[in-house]
């Protein structure tokens, strides 16, 4: 590539030097006037009192002022070399970021397109072929530039870095315009890092807001931090020799960049702070500055007026909707950031103030950005105003919501720690995994899928010798269903009867009208040493006996109405089998229960293998097994 440059410059030299060819520098000294008339394109206007001004300029592009919109004119004499004369040549005009036409010698020889606001290009070097001058022996080159306040800020154009030429069409530099462009692209990529970062930082917040649905202030700032960025990257399309789109897609754009930020801020704060009617201003203010955006006439944007400086009519619209925004967002962080903060609360009170001072820069930015100090302190801060405000509006918002979410964390722990506290007492509360007598041995295995579980079972040696077994499983799950646990197994701890029928009917009569609305299923044994089994049930699944279900008699469940009586049933077996739901509802990752057949397979199984069975399996509810088999 070096090479080929180094090969182009030498033959451009040698062209250059070659007699018949013209090869003429324009940068240097052009004269310039603010004003507009059809005279100063005459190659005999006297323009000596006009100012000067150099050529190049790389800081702005011609025609580029402070607070003017209209047209100027530059002028350029430059005397031919005789080789000149009579041959056609061509003028190489560098960088202007607003539309021009080009007389020479009193004749208009190319321009720019329309000047309008949707005809607006993007600023590059341009070769215009000129017609023959004949024998002239001088040419007066005059540009009539048509200045836009608007477009002199824009960051996203060339700058003027020349060439500005006038030479042989051999000579004329055509891919100038191009290379600048590639350049420029080059020059601006590392700008859309910063919005792809935001992008991504959005789209980690929004993940984390599916799963924490009730904080809706994570939601706010995701779609906060994409409009704010999504302006940002697609100015980097704009990059491009085409004619930039000053139609819908603009209004789209303003809506989406310049709109939707502070309603967004302001939804945050609402959200946040509980200000509802922050968030019912805002909108509303939003949705007049659009509907004003979209209301405009086709040629509105040929349509100027003067607000302090001189401006396109969407902007101050903009300007002044987000001023009224940031007011009433201000108005509502001066209110929270008066209060006193908890002295837990730093990062929250850190992230206030921050917040405050973020939406006081917006507001002030807006502000500027109608007046002439915008191009003045832009230079002076390395950037715009408005390019600090989104990210101390972001960091505040941030810190906010990472007070919220520590807090939300501490108070989680909290509840985990009285959780597992609760876990130890029910567990207290139970009675061991293991309980013999002379003729029985009982053993349980208890799995609650949370801290605190539903379910429940009780053993009990009887005096004469006798075993008594009790399996139950309260609705719904939760501190509520381990509540009616313990108010289940404080029954049980006070009945006397050993009948299984009498137990479920205290049972019943002591839970009803304290279930809430749910219920309580139990099966209760007597297991004698004679070897017979009494058995009662209220809606509970049906026990196994030596790996088949065993038919009894289901009564309703306990805690629904008070009177009912239970019947019981009498058999037989050497190993007995109770579960909860949660074994036979346990649900793998395809959908499959474990079920009534796999349960009756494995019932002559420990209990403990059983749990661990319908564990493995897939556990979605508490899981309870309790075996009972005969001493040999």
């Amino acid at each position: 590539m070096k090479t080929l440059l180094i090969l182009a410059l030498l033959t451009a030299s040698a062209l250059a030097a070659d007699p018949g060819f013209v090869y003429l520098d324009l940068s240097g000294p052009w004269r310039w006037t603010a004003a507009d008339d059809p005279r100063f394109a005459a190659p005999e206007f006297d323009d000596s009192a006009w100012s000067t001004e150099s050529l190049p300029h790389s800081s702005r592009s011609l025609g580029t002022r402070l607070a003017r919109q209209g047209f100027s004119w530059h002028r350029r004499a430059v005397d031919l070399p005789p080789q000149a004369r009579g041959q056609r040549l061509s003028l190489t005009v560098g960088a202007i970021r607003e539309g021009y036409q080009v007389f020479v010698n009193g004749r208009l020889v190319g321009d720019t397109g329309p000047f309008s606001l949707s005809e607006l290009r993007l600023a590059r070097p341009r070769v215009f072929d000129l017609p023959s001058l004949g024998d002239a022996p001088r040419a007066v080159i005059a540009l009539r530039v048509w200045e836009v306040a608007l477009r002199g800020t824009m960051a996203w154009n060339v700058p003027d870095a020349g060439p500005w030429l006038l030479t042989s069409p051999a000579l004329a530099p055509r891919q100038a315009g191009q290379s600048a462009i590639e350049r420029q692209r080059l020059r601006r990529i590392g700008d859309i890092a910063n919005p792809l970062v935001v992008l991504s930082l959005a789209t980690v917040i929004l993940l984390v807001w599916f799963n924490a649905r009730g904080q809706r202030e994570l939601l706010w700032l995701s779609l906060f931090l994409v409009a704010a960025s999504a302006g940002r990257l697609i100015r980097y399309l704009e990059i491009t020799p085409e004619a930039q789109p000053f139609g819908w897609p603009a209004y789209l754009l303003t809506v989406v960049g310049r709109l939707l930020p502070p309603a967004l801020q302001a939804q945050f704060i609402a959200a946040t702070f509980r200000m509802p009617w922050v968030s019912r201003t805002a909108w509303p203010l939003a949705l007049i500055g659009a509907g004003l955006i979209a209301w405009l006439p086709p040629d509105v944007e040929r349509q100027y007026f003067v607000m302090i400086g001189f401006l396109a009519l969407t902007q101050p619209i903009t300007a002044l909707t987000n001023v009224a925004i940031g007011l009433v967002g201000f108005a509502a962080l001066l209110r929270v950031a008066l209060r006193p903060p908890d002295r837990h609360e730093v990062w929250q009170g850190a992230g206030r103030y921050i917040l405050l001072v973020g939406t006081a820069l917006a507001v002030v930015s807006q502000l500027i950005n109608t007046t002439t100090l915008a191009p003045i302190l832009t230079p002076v801060l390395g950037a715009s105003l408005e390019t600090y405000v989104t990210p101390l509006a972001a960091i505040g918002m941030t810190l906010v919501i990472a007070r919220r979410l520590l807090r939300d964390r501490d108070e989680k722990l909290r509840l985990a720690g009285e959780l597992e506290a609760a876990r130890g007492i029910q567990q207290l509360l139970l009675p061991s995994a293991q309980t013999s007598t002379t003729s029985h041995t009982a053993e349980a295995a208890y799995q609650p899928a949370s801290e605190v579980g539903g379910d429940f079972y009780w053993t009990r040696a009887e005096p004469d010798g006798a075993l008594l077994v009790v399996v139950g499983d309260v609705s719904g799950k939760g501190l509520r269903a381990a509540m009616l646990v313990s108010v289940a197994v404080g029954i049980l701890r006070n009945e006397r009867s050993s009948s299984p029928a009498a137990i479920l009917t205290a049972l019943n009569r002591g839970l009803a009208g304290h279930t809430g609305g749910g219920f309580v299923t139990a099966c209760c044994a007597r297991f004698d040493l004679d070897g017979t089994v009494t058995i009662a049930s209220a809606g509970h699944p049906a026990p196994y006996a030596d790996g088949r279900e065993l038919e009894v008699a289901t009564g309703l469940p306990l805690g629904i109405v008070t009177g009912v009586a239970y019947d019981e049933s009498t058999t037989t077996g050497h190993h007995f089998t109770f579960v909860s739901d949660g074994v036979v509802e346990a649900e793998n990752t395809q959908r499959e229960l474990f079920g009534f057949d796999r349960t009756r397979e494995i019932s002559t199984k420990s209990a403990r293998e059983i749990a661990e069975a319908a564990k493995a399996w897939g556990q979605n509810d508490d899981i309870t097994v309790v075996t009972v088999r005969r001493n040999a």
